[in-house]
């Protein structure tokens, strides 16, 4: 009967306690954020980890770099200078778009493909690696999984057969993949926040058969609009997920939070944010927390909208109705201590610039808001609540700061049996069905 809603604009250490507040004092899985309402899951099913598999450094030494559906000088323009500076050292572009970008220039091969078969483009490249025998078989046997299932499925889509509903010649598409076929170093740059889930698990299933994935050097990378959006995942801001990306249905892991937590915690999986959005509506959700500047829009206001209990953590009062009916000060990013995680994994130190205006940080707030439903969190500083995940999230662990987390586990990926895993996409546009006349 209860959900929260947190920020990307909060740090990992805010954000820890919110979704702690959640599961520990409140007693709910129903925890989102308005940022990126719906999180990709595709990478944690192929890999076990929903993170960049390489570092931005790995651009500067590349030999291919695939721009996937995003124009990265307009919506990320540091990644941008990075990969002219690749480009100028004889790194190859290729770019993958419905429409012109401002890298379009620097490109070796533009495919220029239509949204609604970009499916369909990506299982023909699969399909053509797999005819072809150009699979990385060492690879495959010794770190993945399902391969003879993915195999037999991407047979279905042969490039001759689907060639015509391309906005390219078919010669066009055979040059990029044996672009990144020859590459040694080659870099997949997806938008994380645009690229639906279908589309990036044939993405690293691409990476998985050509063994370009798992390595020093190659890798995908998935950029992220909003500040510490890979925090947010990383933390345990999920319905699914407890902190470092450790699922909440997992017994062993539970009781090891619960442990910790001197708490009982919920049991199954709860409501992401658009869950949560639409229990409002229906009545199914009585009460709620949101905290953080996302809360304050258009998706923030129709949160207050519906007469439930609500309370919100911002840093001003919201300047029109609806209102929520306990407003408490929140701290601005200057104003408050702790880390953030980049997109490439990497956990970086924010220090705080001026004292926060309203007397104290949003760690303090959300710990007293505990304390006052009746769960205290006695926390001296935010370096007591760092060593605490610490203790609880592997990937944070001590001595981490500036530096990535680990993407392999001793060389083993993120799944149980450390295995990379192939998955079948078993969605299809109909358009797609129909232009190939009901082959598939």
């Amino acid at each position: 009967r209860l959900a929260v809603l947190s920020s990307s604009r909060l740090t990992n250490e805010e954000n820890y306690l919110v979704q702690k507040l959640a599961r520990a004092a409140l007693g709910t899985n129903n925890i989102g954020n308005l940022a990126n309402l719906v999180t990709n899951e595709s990478m944690m099913k192929s890999f076990g980890k929903n993170a960049s598999t390489c570092s931005y450094n790995d651009i500067l030494t590349s030999d291919l770099i695939i721009a996937f559906g995003c124009d990265i000088a307009e919506d990320y323009p540091v990644i941008s200078l990075k990969i002219r500076e690749a480009v100028a050292e004889g790194s190859k572009l290729v770019i993958v778009n419905s429409r012109a970008t401002r890298m379009d220039s620097l490109a070796k091969v533009n495919l220029k493909v239509n949204p609604r078969t970009t499916l369909a483009l990506l299982k023909t490249m699969l399909n053509y690696i797999v005819t072809y025998d150009l699979v990385d078989r060492d690879f495959v046997q010794s770190r993945t999984a399902g391969f003879e299932d993915f195999a037999r499925d991407m047979r279905r889509y042969p490039a001759e057969d689907i060639a015509d509903i391309f906005w390219m010649k078919p010669s066009k598409v055979i040059e990029a993949i044996h672009l990144y076929i020859r590459a040694r170093r080659p870099v997949i740059i997806v938008n994380a926040d645009t690229v639906t889930p279908d589309e990036l698990t044939l993405i690293d299933n691409l990476a998985i058969i050509t063994g370009n994935v798992g390595r020093d050097g190659a890798g995908i990378i998935g950029l992220r609009a909003s500040g510490n959006a890979q925090g947010l995942i990383d933390i345990g801001v999920s319905a699914d997920y407890l902190p470092g990306q450790q699922p909440v249905t997992d017994i062993a892991i539970r009781r090891k939070f619960e442990a910790a937590w001197h708490s009982t915690l919920p049991v199954g999986k709860g409501k992401d944010a658009i869950g949560i959005i639409k229990g409002i509506d229906k009545g199914d959700i009585q009460g709620i927390l949101a905290v953080g500047i996302d809360a304050i829009g258009e998706m923030g206001s129709a949160i207050f909208e519906v007469p439930i209990f609500s309370v919100l953590v911002h840093t001003a009062f919201p300047e029109k109705p609806p209102y929520p009916d306990v407003v408490l000060p929140g701290a601005t990013f200057a104003e408050s201590e702790g880390t953030f995680t980049n997109c490439e994994r990497r956990i970086q130190c924010l220090h705080r610039a001026v004292p926060p205006f309203s007397g104290k940080e949003n760690w303090e707030v959300i710990s007293l808001l505990a304390g006052a439903i009746g769960y205290p969190m006695d926390y001296s500083s935010v370096s007591s609540i760092s060593a605490e995940i610490a203790d609880l999230a592997p990937i944070f662990k001590a001595g981490i700061y500036g530096k990535q987390w680990p993407f392999l586990d001793n060389g083993r990926f993120g799944s149980k049996d450390g295995l990379a895993q192939l998955c079948l996409v078993e969605s299809e546009n109909p358009e797609v069905i129909e232009a190939l006349g009901g082959l598939l």
